[in-house]
């Protein structure tokens, strides 16, 4: 491939006063054979860090890479602002798919909307060329499910237009569903894009021009490696509806239907785009693909540089000397205009420098929640391998040990950039048993998908520490200091978790969720409600991993005081100490979180079941500290506000079960 001329984006971004934004897509969609355009990963980081309410999507192109169509496609179904699409000359092939992102599609009168099949070239043996053409059948089937959600066709009668290449007209566009409403002003179609160079067969008169692509070996590609295989002669410009094509000729993929486009859409979310291939070639579904980002994610080999400078910083040799208490003096230095100087200080000039997009800094000082030491010892037997003790552990850490819904087994993501996105199968194919030449043929079962969506939102604490506190300097004020920075977010977590009401900023909890199951207790629990509870759960084959139970600490007492059943030699219900015991065969952890008085005019406990594993705790950036030494200084006391980037999701409602009408008496 040629050297790379200057970045040329297919699309702009831009924001607007009144809380609306447009974005222009007005070119071939991803980078061409010259090295030209971007891939839509910077697209989906500029988006993500796009903070409007509404969104006008203006289109005029012929499409592109389908995998970076499909990415775009899905990064803008998941922004909360609304968007309405307009179509100002031609939304062609994955172009068409990407115009349907919009809440609405507006299309100008003269202008033309296609679709057609995936297409691309190969060259091998017959199985190569059977193992291409099943992709291709893949792909297609990925667009046909995003056509689908917008028009009124049938599945075989798209599948059929897409075979013919079809273009419509505004008025054929409306009457098929794609389009929601012809606008008024005309916008001539542009002649800009060779078309018949593009490989179309059926395009407009006036952009017929003549061109021709060789195909391609596949045996030259590399096995080991994911490679576009689909190479021009000179001059020659990308196919449309370019498809990447896993090099393993040998091995066809065996995804669903829907899920290479889940598979690239997810990795380029998660920032490990280079990884879909690898995924898509092993025949991964997307659900499983799912849960190994997830392992990514937890285990912190996921690299997201601009977050992870923001939540990870590299402190050398000084990592153990890194103090929070020192910090909030320098921040009450910041806010009384004095000058600032120290390690403390340094840190948080580093981490303003990597902040997210979509983080807005509120004037305070930057703390690293996570601290990454590769310093060595300097003297003893095993200098040069041990690394030097950290006194008070990592932030994350603390966070984790104090959260109820962490020590269930929940898992905390950290270093996040972006909203970030997991599908789940909602809906799955059926199987029957037939006699041989069977009169008529099977009803046919699609697996069904949807996703699960987390994006940052604010997560603000008060407190106060006194002004003599902090001019202490020991390692038990350090820890203090910590603990209770750890405490009042940890605490957080674990009630949004819960009872988060997902209204607004709130993000959503167990009792709000939907899809979760629910059991009416009715009044004091009775041992066997608990086993209805266990049961819902393994009805939806949730009944795995980090399963327990988390109630409030009157409920723990009052079933610690409540045998299973009549019977001599009954046990207690609640068996062990009442922050952490063991209820129906699984561990339960009593906490003030959980609230006690979910009902109206009753004290109605609320009680939780379920793989606390499906619970995710996401987090974006660092930790910031605003302080006001004011407001409270006639009580020596120094005011400490703490923002935190985070949200909370459910991998699978039917995960948990949740009880209803639990009382004490």
């Amino acid at each position: 491939m040629p050297a790379k001329s200057p970045e040329k984006k297919w699309y702009s971004i831009s924001a607007k006063a009144d809380d609306t934004a447009e974005i222009y897509i007005y070119e071939q969609i991803g980078e061409d054979w010259f090295g030209e355009g971007v891939q839509a990963k910077n697209f989906v980081k500029e988006l993500a860090g796009l903070k409007a309410s509404k969104i006008n999507l203006r289109i005029n192109s012929p499409g592109g890479s389908v995998f970076d169509g499909q990415t775009i496609y899905n990064a803008i179904k998941r922004h909360p602002a609304t968007v309405d699409t307009y179509i100002d000359g031609v939304a062609a092939s994955i172009a068409s798919v990407i115009a349907l992102a919009g809440d609405r599609v507006i299309m100008a009168p003269n202008a033309l909307f296609m679709i057609h099949n995936p297409w691309g070239f190969a060259q091998g043996s017959a199985d190569d060329m059977r193992k291409y053409a099943e992709l291709l059948d893949k792909v297609r089937d990925t667009i046909v499910t995003v056509y689908r959600e917008k028009c009124s066709l049938a599945d075989e009668e798209i599948i059929a237009a897409m075979d013919a290449e079809t273009w419509m007209s505004a008025e054929e566009t409306q009457a098929a569903g794609f389009c929601d409403e012809i606008s008024s002003a005309s916008a001539g179609v542009s002649n800009m894009f060779n078309f018949a160079g593009l490989g179309f067969r059926n395009m407009p008169p006036e952009a017929c021009l003549i061109h021709t692509i060789e195909p391609v070996d596949l045996s030259a590609t590399t096995p080991s490696a994911s490679a576009e295989v689909i190479i021009p002669p000179q001059g020659a410009k990308k196919p449309e509806m370019e498809v990447v094509v896993m090099p393993e000729a040998t091995t066809a993929p065996k995804n669903g239907a829907n899920d290479a486009a889940e598979i690239a859409a997810m990795c380029a979310a998660n920032n490990c785009a280079d990884k879909a291939a690898e995924f898509i070639s092993a025949g991964l579904s997307a659900d499983t693909v799912g849960r190994k980002i997830l392992d990514l994610h937890a285990a912190g080999k996921l690299s997201t540089p601009a977050a992870e400078a923001a939540a990870m910083v590299d402190m050398g040799k000084d990592a153990k000397s890194y103090s929070y208490q020192r910090a909030i003096s320098a921040a009450i230095d910041m806010r009384e205009g004095k000058q600032v100087s120290g390690f403390e200080v340094d840190i948080h000039q580093e981490i303003s420098k990597h902040l997210p997009q979509n983080y807005a800094a509120k004037g305070g000082i930057l703390v690293p929640m996570r601290v990454m030491n590769t310093a060595l010892t300097t003297g003893g037997t095993n200098t040069g391998k041990e690394t030097v003790f950290q006194e008070y552990g990592e932030f994350i850490d603390m966070l984790r040990n104090i959260s109820v819904l962490a020590r269930m087994g929940a898992r905390t993501l950290t270093d996040l950039r972006g909203p970030i996105t997991f599908p789940k199968q909602t809906g799955g194919s059926s199987a029957y048993w037939v006699g041989e030449n069977p009169g008529a043929g099977v009803t046919q079962g699609n697996p069904t998908f949807g996703t699960m969506v987390m994006s940052p939102k604010t997560l603000q604490a008060t407190g106060a520490v006194s002004r003599q506190l902090l001019v202490q300097s020991t390692p038990d004020v350090e820890g203090l200091v910590r603990a209770d920075l750890a405490a009042v977010h940890a605490l957080a977590w674990d009630k949004a978790g819960i009872h988060g009401t997902g209204a607004a900023s709130d993000p959503t909890g167990v009792y709000a969720a939907s899809g979760v199951n629910a059991v009416a207790m009715g009044g004091v629990p009775a041992f066997g409600k608990f086993v209805d509870m266990e049961t819902e759960v393994n009805k939806d084959n949730a009944l795995v991993g980090a399963m327990g139970f988390v109630t409030t600490p009157g409920m723990a007492g009052k079933m610690r005081q409540t045998l299973e059943s009549a019977s001599a030699g009954a046990r207690w219900i609640w068996d062990g100490p009442a922050l952490e015991g063991n209820m129906a065969g699984y561990k339960a952890i009593s906490s003030n979180q959980i609230a006690s008085n979910l009902g109206v005019g009753t004290n109605e406990h609320g009680i939780v079941l379920g793989n606390w594993a499906d619970l995710l705790i996401g987090m974006w950036a660092g930790l910031e500290l605003i302080v006001d030494p004011y407001t409270l200084a006639d009580q020596g006391l120094v005011k400490i506000t703490s923002f935190q980037m985070c949200d909370i999701g459910l991998r699978r409602a039917e995960s948990f079960c949740k009880a209803t009408g639990a009382t004490l008496a």
